[in-house]
């Protein structure tokens, strides 16, 4: 991957999955009372590939306005407090609500730790919490209807340098995105800027495990279903900044078939203590055959 933010993880999947662009979209403007955006699934592409953008826009609110004089996004409260108890009080489907506070639980906790303070303290920075709340009940929404049943990433890419914020200039990768990394696999491939936000760090560990989501598992033949990529905003040398997702079945080829056993019956009486011995070296064998057979 070139990197993955949030928006970039949706549109990869609703690249590969389309027909779910109105849900996500309904799902994210189901929130419009806290936080109102527009959203738009766009065809992209770079001089490497094509795919879409996932793009969120803020609505101005109401009685906000800017220098200017006109209307201005300005939420109210972007506390984690607050948030959690909008999705939570929100008509989300309770599997997708249950996936969105899953992740933002854990870009919270990442947040806290960073900074040292408790959970219910958390307050995000109020000028892109509305991105994240939109790219997390999006992710929420996409991870409920594609009803996966495993999910595996490759290493995540690092990067390098400095990234500006509302705190001020931090290191890449962020502090936030660092700390939800412990443990997962990374890599460092020399090429610089921030390739991996802490909402794309939260869904990542959301939905991998730090070991490496599944790697260590026996192969199995998997039938390619489809595939979907999602560019983001920026642009990184000589790399294409996107995400692809690939969608497997597994195929199971001993699905319907049985193995099938023969009890052999014998008098006990009638055979010969060398008898026994041959006649359960031999069934043995033959438990050794049917065993490599099926596998």
């Amino acid at each position: 991957m070139g990197g993955l933010a949030g928006d970039m993880f949706v549109a990869a999947l609703l690249d590969a999955f389309p027909e779910y662009e109105s849900t996500v979209i309904a799902n994210i403007q189901a929130l419009n009372g806290a936080y109102p955006v527009a959203c738009s699934l766009i065809v992209h592409a770079d001089r490497f590939l094509r795919g879409r953008r996932f793009e969120v826009k803020p609505l101005a609110r109401r009685g906000a306005s800017g220098a200017d004089g006109e209307q201005s996004f300005a939420p109210a409260q972007s506390s984690w407090q607050s948030i959690r108890r909008s999705l939570e009080n929100s008509s989300l489907d309770p599997d997708v609500r249950a996936h969105a506070v899953g992740i933002f639980t854990l870009l919270a906790e990442a947040e806290a730790s960073v900074h040292g303070i408790e959970t219910d303290r958390v307050v995000f920075d109020e000028e892109g919490v509305w991105d994240s709340i939109a790219d997390i009940v999006g992710a929420a929404t996409l991870i409920h209807a594609t009803g996966a049943a495993r999910w595996t990433s490759s290493p995540a890419p690092l990067g390098s340098g400095r990234v500006r914020t509302a705190r001020g200039i931090l290191p890449v990768p962020a502090p936030a995105t660092t700390h939800l990394l412990l443990g997962m696999p990374t890599i460092d491939d020399g090429i610089e800027g921030e390739r991996l936000t802490p909402t794309g760090a939260a869904i990542l560990r959301y939905l991998c495990h730090p070991s490496g989501g599944g790697g260590g598992l026996a192969p199995k033949t998997r039938r390619l279903v489809c595939s979907g990529t999602g560019f983001g905003s920026r642009v990184l040398p000589n790399v294409s900044n996107h995400v692809r997702v690939l969608c497997f079945e597994e195929i199971d080829h001993g699905a319907g078939r049985r193995r099938q056993f023969r009890a052999p019956e014998f008098e006990e009486n009638d055979q010969s203590g060398d008898d026994l011995a041959a006649g359960l070296d031999r069934l043995r064998r033959l438990t050794a055959f049917l065993d490599v057979a099926q596998s």
